[in-house]
């Protein structure tokens, strides 16, 4: 070979080389998708921190919504790796369009409380309380607001809601904004705001509230197994969940 096609060859190896150093340069970590009830936003913040410190080849990206809508993303073929649900309905919608991998697992639990603004200025005490109120619930398809259904007919209280919120979030706002007196939302939402309280409910009328994780993906096993560590369950007490 010529000196000229030693050079030539030797100019192309160093082209494919550098390509390929530079694909492998740029190549970031591995993206898991995480599809989670609204009503985990700032605990799943927190475990995709901690989760992301221990292991930088992994990118947690955080897909936070109503339970219900999630499912239908999922089914419709959003994607997704891992499905975090508020109840077990959405769960069993995701599994029964044989999308699961594997049994859903028992994340954690939750209680209703009724949100008033701080200092409970109407002076609510119970949910008999409510029925004078401008008072907001979640949607009767939203966990959160099928739980409340269930809390409400359990105490024999029949109310006229002012609006009806797509998920637990939207449904506390309007307390904080002063949109409403009060709402039925979960614990967990008045953990972090000064704005707002919870007035506890009797146990005879609280719904079990149970929060499921399916696995969708492999690439979401290691986040999974790291969800039902003890660090992961300590990160969710402090955000005021309960162990399943």
């Amino acid at each position: 070979m010529t000196p000229r096609g030693v050079g030539a060859l030797l100019a192309g190896c160093l082209l494919v080389l550098g390509t390929t150093a530079a694909a492998c340069s740029v190549a970031g970590p591995q993206q898991v998708v995480v599809s989670a009830a609204a009503s985990l936003t700032e605990a799943f913040d927190e475990l995709e921190r901690t989760y992301e410190d221990d292991n930088p080849d992994v990118d947690i990206v955080l897909n936070l919504g109503g339970s219900q809508i999630l499912a239908g993303q999922i089914v419709d073929g959003a994607p997704a790796d891992l499905f975090a649900s508020a109840n077990p309905q959405s769960v069993r919608l995701v599994a029964d369009a044989g999308l699961g991998q594997g049994d859903p697992i028992v994340l954690a639990t939750n209680r209703l409380v009724i949100v008033v603004p701080a200092g409970n200025p109407q002076g609510v005490a119970s949910l008999g309380d409510l029925v004078e109120l401008d008072v907001v619930l979640g949607a009767e398809e939203v966990p959160v607001g099928a739980y409340a259904q269930e809390a409400l007919d359990a105490a024999g209280v029949t109310l006229q809601p002012v609006s009806l919120e797509p998920d637990t979030r939207a449904v506390v706002s309007r307390v904080v904004q002063g949109d409403a007196d009060a709402a039925i939302a979960y614990a967990t939402d008045v953990v972090a705001l000064d704005a707002v309280e919870g007035i506890e409910l009797p146990a005879d009328v609280q719904p079990e509230i149970t929060y499921q994780v399916l696995l969708l993906t492999d690439g979401a096993g290691g986040f999974l197994e790291f969800l039902a560590s003890t660090e992961a369950q300590q990160i969710l007490r402090r955000f005021g969940f309960s162990g399943p």
